[in-house]
């Protein structure tokens, strides 16, 4: 079994930016957004999932919304032309969440819920610190301190409607980038790989049913 830890949000604070931050932030929108940061990093803590989904980008909430229709409907072909990450989260959804329930949840709903699971790890938030802010336009970053030491930009922000959001999608390009350098040390094939990077995550057997669709197993039951 591949010897790497996977959550279903994030898996590490450490996500390189392709875009350089070179402006610092206006006072009013650094204290916004380093705001906004503990008020997550708080409801993380605290497992409330509605808190903290609230202020999530909507890019965030497209994100897991395609993975819940993909857990319903994809089948194996183009769910494996994904990332590495929409694939594990694919799978946890169609193990982990029962199918009527992905079938009525709003993306908030969803990640509410998995926070509410413990499916988000608190460990991913729990010793950080806010630091310096950058801002461009309508894009921000911030920095992490970690006991006391800034470990450099980590996470991405997006200034909405609804003020200052926390856009979680670097994060799981982070997490697909750890997880494709983790196949290429095991040197399994890819869905094996991803197989055992479920069953480590949900501490259980996963059969290559995972790769059907849920709706298309009610279709079988049926027919059976």
């Amino acid at each position: 079994m591949p010897n790497i830890d996977v959550f279903p949000i994030a898996t590490t604070f450490l996500v390189s930016f392709l875009v350089t931050f070179s402006v610092d932030a206006r006072e009013g929108d650094a204290k916004a957004i380093e705001q906004v940061f503990l008020s997550y990093r708080a409801a993380i803590l605290a497992g409330e999932g509605t808190a903290a989904a609230g202020l999530l980008s909507q890019s965030t909430y497209d994100y897991y919304d395609h993975a819940r229709q993909m857990a319903l409907s994809g089948d194996a072909r183009t769910v494996q032309d994904l990332p590495l990450s929409d694939q594990v989260q694919i799978l946890l959804y169609r193990i982990r969440v029962p199918q009527a329930a992905l079938e009525s949840l709003s993306p908030l709903g969803l990640i509410a819920h998995s926070i509410e699971q413990g499916w988000i790890a608190k460990q991913s938030v729990e010793k950080i610190q806010p630091g310096e802010v950058k801002v461009r336009a309508d894009e921000a970053i911030i920095h992490v301190v970690i006991d006391g030491e800034d470990r450099g930009p980590a996470f991405r922000f997006a200034r909405e409607a609804r003020g200052w959001r926390l856009d979680l999608v670097p994060v799981m390009r982070a997490t697909d980038s750890s997880l494709r350098s983790a196949l290429q040390r095991e040197g399994m094939g890819e869905s094996d790989f991803i197989l055992a990077v479920v069953e480590r995550a949900v501490d259980d057997e996963v059969g290559i049913e995972a790769w059907i669709p849920l709706r298309e197993r009610i279709a079988e039951d049926v027919e059976e």
